[in-house]
C-alpha cells in the first residue's frame, strides 16, 4: 500500500522515547508497504546523515522547518497565554503551520494514498477536508490526561487554571479527532482500554508497542554504582517534574548516606531550568546528547523514574532495562510496560521508599545485577519487532 506519514518532528536521531517509537513504526511499516513522510525539522537543513538514516528505509521524507519547535521554555508561556485568548489547545496550535499544511495539500494532489497515517494528536489538524482513503491514528500520550495532571499539581492558582483550561480543550479536540479515524493503534494495553472507555471510538483498535533492541553488554562489575540517571527533555513538564521532586525530596536523603554520588541529568535544558536545579549538589545538567548509550552503564548506573504523573509509556525505562541498567521507579514511572516491582525493577511510593530503594540498589552489587537481567529478558520477549509488527500485519 502507499502510505503518507506525518509527524511532527524528523524520527533521527534515536535522542527520545518519540523518536524511537515513531522509528521503529517507519522501518516495520517499510518493508512491506511505500512510505511517504511529512516531518517538522527544528532546523532549516538537517544533517545529511540524519536524513540518510530514513531515506535508506526506503522512504522519500519532506521536511518543513518549523519556528515554533525552537521556542524556549519563557517564550513558550507567552505563547500559552496567547492561545488561551484564541480558545485552541496550546499544543495544537504550536503545531499549526501554513507551510506543513501547503506541502501536504501538494503531495495529495500530485498522489494518490492508500493510507494516511497521523503520529502524534497535534499533526491530526493536517488531515485533509475531503476522505479519499483510509486514515489511521498512532497514540502516544492520552494528551489531556497530562495536563489534568498539570493542573492538579500546579503550585500557583494561575497555572491550575490555564491547565485546566488546555485539559479540558484538549480532551474536546482528542473526542472530535479520535472520531475521524479508522483505525486506532495505542501504545499499550493501558491506553486501549482508557481510550475506548472515553471515547468509545468506533474505529478499529490495535495495540503498536515499542520496539527496543537489547544490545550486547560487557561483564559486570562488583564496585558500588557511581552515579544516579535521569534521560529526558526538561522542556517536557512531567520529566521536570518528576526531576524537580527527586532533587528537592530525595536526593537529600540518599545524601546522606552517600555524600559523593552524583545525579546526572541528560536531555533538552535552558537557563531558567539549569539555575533552578544547579542548587541542588551534585546535580549535573549534561544537557542534549543525540547518543545517549554511554550513560547507560549497567556497572556504573542506576537509573531512576520518580513520576508522579505521565501517560503513554516511558521509553526511556525500556532503554534502561535493554542496557541492564537496574532502576528505581514509581508506579506511574512504569505504567504500560509489563514490568513487575522487585524482579524487573525496585518500586518505590514516595519519597522515603524512593531514596531508601535507591540506596539498596547502590550497596548490593548482586541485585543490580538480577534486576538488569530480568529487565533484558523482558524487553527481549515483550518489545522484540517480531512482537510489535504482528500489529502492523493487520494494517
Amino acid at each position: 500500500m502507499k502510505v503518507l506519514y506525518l509527524t511532527e518532528i524528523l524520527p533521527y536521531p534515536l535522542d527520545s522515547g518519540g523518536k524511537i517509537k515513531t522509528y521503529a513504526t517507519l522501518k516495520m511499516l517499510s518493508k512491506k508497504h511505500n512510505i511517504t513522510l511529512v516531518t517538522f525539522v527544528g532546523e532549516k537543513r538537517p544533517k545529511k546523515s540524519f536524513l540518510y538514516e530514513i531515506k535508506k528505509l526506503g522512504i522519500k521524507a519532506h521536511c518543513v522547518y518549523s519556528p515554533k519547535r525552537k521556542v524556549g521554555y519563557k517564550s513558550t508561556r507567552k505563547e500559552m497565554i496567547k492561545t488561551a485568548l484564541s480558545f485552541s489547545p496550546f499544543l495544537i496550535d504550536n503545531m499549526r503551520s501554513r507551510s506543513f499544511k501547503d506541502r501536504v495539500r501538494k503531495i495529495l494532489f500530485s498522489e494518490t494514498f492508500d493510507v494516511i497515517h497521523i503520529d502524534h494528536l497535534a499533526i491530526s489538524q493536517y488531515l485533509p477536508e475531503e476522505k479519499t482513503c483510509f486514515w489511521y491514528y498512532e497514540e502516544h500520550n492520552i494528551e489531556h490526561l497530562i495536563y489534568w495532571n498539570l493542573a492538579k499539581s500546579a503550585a500557583s492558582f494561575k497555572s491550575k487554571l490555564f491547565y485546566f483550561y488546555e485539559f479540558l480543550s484538549l480532551y474536546l479536540y482528542e473526542r472530535k479527532q479520535i472520531k475521524k479515524f479508522d483505525k486506532i493503534f495505542a501504545i499499550s494495553y493501558d491506553d486501549k482500554k482508557v481510550i475506548k472507555a472515553k471515547f468509545k471510538p468506533k474505529a478499529k483498535m490495535d495495540v503498536l508497542e515499542v520496539t527496543i533492541q537489547a544490545p550486547r553488554i560487557t561483564k559486570d562489575s562488583d564496585l558500588p554504582a557511581s552515579s544516579i540517571i535521569f534521560i529526558g527533555s526538561l522542556l517536557w513538564p512531567p520529566n521536570l517534574s518528576a526531576v524537580t521532586w527527586f532533587c528537592q525530596d530525595i536526593l537529600p536523603r540518599i545524601h546522606k548516606t552517600y555524600p559523593r554520588l552524583n545525579l546526572i541529568i541528560v536531555g533538552h535544558k535552558n537557563e531558567e531550568i539549569e539555575n533552578k536545579l544547579s542548587q541542588f549538589p551534585k546535580c549535573k545538567l549534561i544537557g542534549y546528547v543525540d547518543k545517549i548509550d554511554q550513560y547507560l552503564d549497567r556497572r556504573r548506573h542506576i537509573f531512576i523514574l520518580p513520576f508522579i504523573f505521565g501517560e503513554g509509556v516511558r521509553v526511556k525505562a525500556l532503554m534502561a532495562m535493554a542496557h541492564g541498567v537496574p532502576l528505581v521507579s514509581t508506579a506511574a514511572g512504569v505504567r504500560g510496560i509489563e514490568a513487575k516491582g522487585g524482579r524487573d525493577y525496585l518500586e518505590a511510593t514516595g519519597s522515603r521508599s524512593f531514596s531508601c530503594q535507591t540506596i539498596k540498589l547502590i550497596k548490593d552489587a548482586n541485585l543490580r545485577k538480577e534486576l538488569g537481567a530480568n529487565g533484558r529478558k523482558l524487553v527481549r520477549k515483550n518489545y522484540a519487532e517480531t512482537i510489535a509488527s504482528s500489529a502492523l500485519d493487520r494494517y
